[in-house]
């Protein structure tokens, strides 16, 4: 690796100035252990960070959570988020929780600022850990992410925000973990920075989304050092555009959704129910979801989520269709268990033709038979999944698993495919995809003219402080 070879180019200089006259001896592999274990030696020299820091600023209340030691080998990870913490619990804290497993420290920016003009940023603990946490910056008027970018004036303030966080995490080292546009420039404002956008949907695709953030999504995947798509669909579309591209799936966290529930959500009246859990959106085919419940009256359509598509009026003729709302997260296997068959009910558009649905890993975690629509993302599931192209293919496959769901065989063959993609699986590419990121080689040029001393103090500093791997020293 480079960092190898620039640290051992720099002993063997070393090793020639101790061998000149006049000139004492280095300091000893004690001393290098001792300041690698971040003991005081001598001096040492401050990070350089984009922002001012004031660093006796304290955190706006709560008080300041505890924040385990930043590992030597190991990058801060900031989540610059599209979503609340709290909000539906999906790929953004899927893959916060596995960073912060493999021993990052994870800072998960929430899209919901605080209304307010001094700077400032609440902290939370979201577990015992000390490596992850969620931050609400403060920001005047608190706007929402999606309409468009920031201007000058609110980086301004992000920026004074950012730098009272900077106050109390001390990051050496960053990656910057973009899930949204409006993050672009805010994300570079970190010290020794990465800036990796993880791009999960095709924002164009949403109502919601301004031209002016379809523009900076633009600049955002030219810039990036490296951009992680979630589907093929996202490859195609991004790759002409981006100078490092990898593809990173989503996943299900198979522990939790494999296991029986204590309860299990089953039906009063005793018929089959066949299920979906997710958000009931624009994208939900309700036309799809009425075909099949005239087709199949005896059997309990269930749909489990927010609806924001008024589904529930369309719909509401329908005796045998069941609305349940949103259910928190750690209640969805009680309802998934109890379903005979799982749906993807989606109509087919650029958004849902970029989708890489968790919701079908969820469902192939319990051994679940899945019927879906026929999206590009279905194809690598392979046979654990029936896909369906017209509202007559689809009754038909629900009404074949039902009567036929494939026994423990096809169970078992479902359950081994979700296994074996997990949000660990998903964390470790997402590793192995930073490790691969080119960086171009930076020379340091040291000027010395009978310092001796000095140089020695100059050289220790660049081996034992620089954190950048492809650095050669010129003196």
């Amino acid at each position: 690796r480079p960092a190898r070879a620039c640290v051992w180019q720099l002993r063997r200089l070393r090793r020639r100035l101790q061998g000149l006259p006049g000139i004492g001896p280095f300091q000893d592999d004690r001393e290098l252990q001792a300041i690698a274990r971040g003991e005081t030696i001598g001096c040492v020299p401050e990070v350089s960070v984009n922002v001012a820091i004031d660093r006796e600023a304290p955190l706006t209340a709560p008080a300041r959570p505890p924040l385990a030691e930043q590992p030597m080998s190991l990058p801060d990870v900031y989540v610059w988020a599209v979503i609340d913490w709290h909000f539906r619990y999906q790929r953004p804290q899927h893959i916060a929780s596995a960073l912060a497993r493999k021993g990052h420290r994870v800072f998960y920016l929430s899209n919901h600022f605080i209304d307010d003009r001094r700077p400032g940023a609440r902290v939370e603990a979201l577990d015992d850990s000390g490596r992850l946490f969620q931050v609400h910056l403060h920001l005047p008027g608190a706007p929402a992410i999606y309409h468009q970018p920031p201007d000058a004036e609110a980086l301004a303030a992000l920026a004074s925000s950012l730098a009272e966080l900077l106050a109390w995490t001390d990051s050496r080292r960053c990656i910057s973990l973009v899930q949204h546009p409006y993050w672009r420039i805010g994300s570079r404002m970190l010290p020794n920075v990465v800036q990796v956008y993880d791009c999960m949907d095709h924002h164009a695709g949403f109502d919601n989304t301004g031209s002016a953030v379809i523009e900076a999504e633009h600049a955002l995947i030219a810039d990036a050092d490296l951009v992680i798509v979630s589907s093929q669909w996202l490859a195609d579309a991004l790759a002409p555009q981006s100078r490092n591209l990898r593809l990173v799936r989503n996943a299900a966290d198979y522990a939790f959704f494999s296991r029986p529930p204590e309860r299990v959500r089953g039906d009063a009246l005793g018929r089959p129910i066949v299920g979906y859990f997710g958000a009931i959106a624009e994208w939900f085919d309700c036309a799809l979801i009425r075909a099949l419940a005239e087709a199949l009256p005896q059997v309990l359509i269930r749909l489990v989520g927010s609806d924001t598509a008024s589904a529930a009026r369309q719909l509401a003729d329908l005796a045998n269709v069941e609305f349940i709302g949103e259910v928190p997260y750690a209640d969805l296997p009680q309802w998934l268990h109890g379903f005979d068959v799982c749906l993807l009910p989606f109509r087919v558009t650029p958004l849902t033709e970029a989708t890489n649905p968790v919701k079908v890993y969820e469902y192939l975690s319990a051994g679940k038979p899945v019927v879906a629509i026929d999206l590009p993302e279905m194809a690598q599931f392979g046979d654990t999944v029936r896909v369906a192209s017209t509202p007559q293919a689809f009754v038909a496959a629900v009404a074949q698993l039902l009567d036929d769901p494939g026994g423990s065989t096809a169970v078992a063959e479902r359950q081994k495919f979700a296994s074996e993609q997990t949000w660990d699986h998903r964390a470790r590419a997402f590793d192995e995809a930073l490790e691969n990121i080119a960086e171009p080689c930076v020379s340091v040029v040291v000027l010395t003219y009978n310092n001796l001393v000095f140089t020695q103090a100059c050289l220790f500093s660049i081996e034992h402080y620089s954190d950048y791997r492809n650095l050669e020293v010129i003196v």
